[in-house]
């Protein structure tokens, strides 16, 4: 009976699990605080940017406008991501620096009939999560997770003290050009540029 339990205690645990992968829209995913923040996002990134304007910082300012301030063009089928090869460089601002980092490889996979995951698996920073439907159309979502490297995939935990967990919305720049503006985490904004092929 022992044994019983803790198969259905299993099967139980990964049902929820992969609940999110099933689940249709941005709205059951996120709560009402984290769609507010993501919605602030991109004036807070500006805000930090704006002090490293002039001075050492300009070329990874320019950097990170050139992405920010190009096209928004409409969002494709968001499943049609699945398998596509993808390249990710990590722009990034705090109150001391902004910096942009090389591209490295990505990944879009399809998860169960209606999730999508994106995984930055290389370099020292990297990230696990789903890429939920847009509310309007002209954006996705990203609700997932931060690790390092040596430390095992982390997606989104929920839990606020972990420091790890990552959210953003997701534009597209040009036909093979797309990026995330993430929500501020510890005093730094960050951008994936995302190229795909």
């Amino acid at each position: 009976m022992n044994r019983l339990c803790r198969r259905s205690a299993a099967c139980l645990a990964l049902l929820l699990s992969a609940q999110p992968l099933i689940a249709q829209t941005t709205d059951a995913l996120l709560t009402p605080e984290q769609i507010t923040t993501l919605e602030g996002a991109e004036a807070d990134l500006r805000a930090r940017l704006a002090p490293h304007a002039d001075g050492q910082d300009t070329a990874a300012v320019a950097d990170f406008l050139a992405v920010i301030d190009g096209d928004r063009l409409p969002m494709p089928d968001r499943l049609s991501l699945a398998n596509t090869p993808c390249s990710v460089r990590s722009l990034q601002v705090t109150a001391d620096i902004a910096l942009g980092y090389p591209f490295f490889p990505c990944s879009f996979r399809q998860e169960g009939p209606a999730g999508l995951v994106f995984q930055k698996d290389a370099g020292s920073q990297r990230r696990l999560g789903l890429v939920l439907p847009g509310a309007t159309g002209t954006n996705f979502a990203f609700r997932g997770g931060s690790y390092f490297t040596g430390e095992a995939p982390r997606g989104y935990t929920g839990d606020p003290e972990a420091g790890t967990d990552s959210l953003g919305l997701m534009y597209r720049g040009g036909p093979d050009l797309y990026y995330i503006i993430f929500a501020p985490v510890d005093g730094r904004g960050e951008v994936y540029e995302i190229l795909t092929q």
